[in-house]
């Protein structure tokens, strides 16, 4: 399977960078071909850091910087890793329908404001942490598509 993961930096410390390397070990593991998309710009050394302190070697693996929604088509899976990236779903259901799009939600709850554009329409299933969180994401937005 071929996964494109667009994520905020993951060359910077943090809960979020940690859960994007575990997932990214994963799919890897499994033998997926993974590009993983930052929205921050990074030099060489970080990359090469992370590779050599993450043991991220391997040859289904890239690292890209994030340009637009474009980079993110040609996948059979798309993970939109911060909320503020989930509008960009409906632009790549408009390029490729068929691409499956999961956000994960990060953030805690209480940070989601109700007029917060989390692109339900566009998403085919939200991630989220724990299952007590799973089920109060459910409640409050009415969706069904949540797996923790």
């Amino acid at each position: 399977m071929n996964i494109k993961i667009l994520g905020f930096n993951l060359f910077a410390k943090g809960g979020t960078s940690r859960s994007n390397i575990n997932l990214i070990k994963s799919f890897i593991k499994s033998n997926h071909e993974v590009t993983y998309y930052n929205f921050k710009e990074f030099d060489k050394t970080a990359k090469f850091n992370i590779m050599i302190n993450e043991q991220l070697f391997d040859k289904n693996l890239n690292f890209k910087l994030f340009e637009d929604a474009h980079d993110l088509v040609g996948a059979d899976l798309v993970i939109l890793t911060r909320e503020t990236f989930f509008y960009l779903a409906r632009e790549i259901k408009s390029i490729d329908y068929r691409i499956k799009i999961v956000g994960e939600i990060h953030a805690p709850l209480a940070y989601i404001n109700d007029g917060q554009d989390l692109a339900m329409d566009s998403i085919d299933a939200f991630r989220v942490s724990t299952m007590d969180v799973k089920n109060d994401f459910m409640k409050r937005f009415k969706v069904t598509n949540v797996f923790n």
